[in-house]
Order: C-alpha cells, then structure tokens, then sequence
C-alpha cells in the first residue's frame, strides 16, 4: 500500500489483491475521518472490487460499442517499479501494477526504441505491490487456463509485458 505512514495498521490489514480461477478481487478500505490516527477498526470502510476475466482488463473489450479494441492489439498487463534518477524506490512504496487497453501493435514512441506507446494510456490496476513479477506470472497462468477452459479467442486475452522502466529499451521485452 502507498504510503504506508498515511494508513492506519487496520486499514493495512484489510487490503488485498488475489487473484482466482476466474476473476480478480481487491478491497482497498478508507479510514474515516483521521486517516493514520483511527485506533478503531469500526473507521475502516471496505471498497471491494471483482473483475472477471470475460471482462476488461483481461479480455479486450469494444470502442464504439461495436468496434473491438482488438484491432489495435490485445489488453496489456504490466508492472512498473518507481525510480527517481535510477534510483529504485519500490522498497518504500511497492511497485505499480498497470493495465492498458491494447499494445498499439507493438509501436514504440521512438519506433525501435523507447518504451512502449501503450505506456500513455495506461491505469494503475493495484499500487504498492511487492513482488510484482510474480504475481503477474501467477495471474497470466490462471488467465491461460480460465481462456482454454472456456474455449474464448487467445487475440483477445491480455498479455503480460516485461517493460523496462527506462528511457530507452531494448526492442524485445524479453531480453
């Protein structure tokens, strides 16, 4: 959790991210009204979210109602470690799980080089993750399974990208 210092150790205990054979599930409480000070957990308000996978971000979903946003590539899931001047920041405040619609064919904003152009539209998923990598690799198997379980088309599962938090990237994330 983001600012750890801000969050009562009530609301710390109560969030979670899990993911499930068919879904992901989050709570991310609030404490009202005094934030870090709230020695009761009767202040912590519960703000639990389900997304199952048939559903954005783990299937490509329309634009215009009818157009599907597969057309510019598939959902992309992804991790993003916090750095100032190449410092590493995640021990301090996690790493960020992100999600954005599609991969923009792969395009990158330097077109060989850079980071990807998916980047830009991207949305925080989950914040103050710890080992983020893993956790991607766990959700990526349980999406593989949920997609042939349910015999839905692999061009529209999400794919999970290694990004490198540079600048400049090599042209495949793999590497």
């Amino acid at each position: 959790m983001v600012c750890t210092c801000c969050n009562s150790s009530h609301q710390q205990a109560r969030t979670y991210f899990e993911v499930w054979d068919n879904r992901i599930e989050s709570n991310s409480p609030c404490t009202l009204p005094y934030m870090c000070c709230t020695t009761s957990e009767k202040c912590v308000a519960d703000r639990v979210r389900v997304q199952y996978f048939d559903r954005s971000p783990t299937r490509s979903g329309t634009c215009c109602l009818c157009l599907p946003c597969s057309l510019c590539g598939p959902p992309v899931i992804f991790a993003v470690t916090p750095k100032i001047l190449c410092v590493d920041l995640s021990d301090c405040c996690g790493q960020q799980i992100m999600c954005a619609p599609c991969n923009c064919r792969g395009l990158r904003v330097g077109l060989f080089c850079c980071f990807p152009c998916y980047r830009f539209w991207a949305c925080p998923v989950v914040s103050g993750a710890k080992e983020a990598g893993k956790f991607l690799f766990l959700w990526e198997k349980a999406l593989e399974e949920y997609f042939k379980k349910h015999g839905l088309p692999e061009h529209h599962m999400a794919k999970f990208d290694k990004t490198v938090d540079a600048f400049i990237s090599p042209l495949d994330d793999d590497a």
